[in-house]
């Protein structure tokens, strides 16, 4: 029996073995947790903005998730970490992805124009789908259209719809110069929407949850527009110290940015996302946009690419509305995911924030 006691002390030496190296020590973990908390608290003293949410994920630390300040100031609502925010702009990642599992299934072509889908667009014969995603229609946004945008907001009681987004946005001159030049329009996405919709015979909401949000097992996520009454607590967004209009100034976005989420929900879908190789589809197409302080920033099929933001090159997408400022990027060679957003759309100073995220994240890389 002396060589079965050997044999299971070396099974439980390995197994324990392979768990400290799966699993980093709590307190070199507790220990990075306090450097970005403490970052974070200068930061938003700094700044005087409201409250930040944080997330890093990476093999050898794992997940740290931090939160810091006042989801609503007014009310003294903490933001935690399972504070649900709008990820805005990043919501077109999950439209590019609805839209590519669609040209995977011979649903839709990416060469698909869309005078086969409607006739209310300009250059309907040359605009196809691979316009709308890359952001090289020409399009204008609803948001160029200031006397509609003036309308917007001022008329408190009137609910408007997607249509009448693109419309706002349509209704502007078009320029042939614009079409295959990267020009970032919400226009492209609310058509992709309506496309999508179409096809399935679903809401965009219901195609989101049955496609994405459930196979990533993204229990706190949900599209806001398909909600005729939401009990779910978002944080209160702020623009120099004032509470803004969240049904106003983030919603409008519709299908080009309705979706809310939490920090933990976005890290499943990060990993979803690499882990299915979606990145590689996104990625196909890249354009280049523009490069500044040694970063190049490319436009690929619903997804950004950034050459060297923390070290590495990083994909995702940014966003923000009158009241919030987010970013969400994942590093498919490191298998690194970087998340923050903070509630207030215009801080006051040009705070190196990043840099100095970086400079802690590198001892535990």
């Amino acid at each position: 029996m002396a060589w079965l006691k050997t044999v299971l002390l070396i099974l439980v030496l390995t197994i324990i073995g392979a768990c400290s190296q799966n699993h980093p020590s709590n307190a070199g973990k507790d220990k990075l947790e306090a450097g970005i908390r403490d970052l974070m608290l200068d930061f938003t003293q700094e700044v005087d903005i409201p409250g930040m949410g944080f997330g890093y994920y990476s093999d050898t630390v794992g997940t740290v998730m931090v939160a810091v300040g006042k989801s609503d100031k007014e009310h003294d609502v903490p933001l935690t970490v399972n504070t649900h925010y709008p990820i805005q702009s990043t919501s077109k990642m999950f439209i590019s992805i609805l839209t590519l599992q669609l040209i995977e299934e011979n649903k839709l072509l990416l060469e698909s124009t869309m005078d086969e889908w409607t006739a209310d667009v300009p250059n309907g014969k040359q605009i196809a789908i691979r316009n709308l995603l890359n952001h090289t229609s020409g399009l204008n946004g609803y948001f160029e259209n200031r006397e509609f945008m003036d309308a917007y907001y001022s008329d408190t009681g009137r609910k408007y719809s997607r249509n009448d987004l693109i419309h706002a946005g349509l209704e502007l001159p078009y320029s042939a110069e614009d079409f295959g030049k990267f020009k970032y329009s919400n226009t492209n996405y609310l058509l992709l929407a309506n496309i999508i919709e179409s096809i399935t015979g679903q809401s965009i909401g219901q195609v989101l949850e049955q496609r994405i949000f459930n196979p990533a097992g993204m229990d706190e996520t949900y599209y806001k527009p398909d909600l005729p009454a939401d009990t779910t607590s978002i944080l209160t967004c702020y623009r120099d110290g004032e509470a803004v209009d969240l049904e106003k100034a983030n919603f409008a976005s519709n299908a080009a940015g309705g979706i809310i989420s939490t920090l933990g929900d976005m890290f499943k879908f990060a990993h979803w996302v690499m882990e299915n190789g979606y990145e590689n589809r996104m990625t196909s197409d890249l354009i280049f946009n523009f490069a500044a302080e040694d970063i190049t920033f490319s436009a690929g099929l619903g997804i950004e690419v950034i050459d060297s933001l923390y070290g590495t090159e990083l994909m995702g997408h940014s966003g923000g509305n009158p009241g919030l400022i987010s970013e969400f990027y994942f590093s498919v060679e490191t298998g690194e995911i970087f998340i923050f957003f903070i509630n207030e759309g215009n801080p006051r100073v040009n705070y190196p924030l990043r840099g100095k995220l970086d400079s802690i994240l590198q001892s535990y890389r």
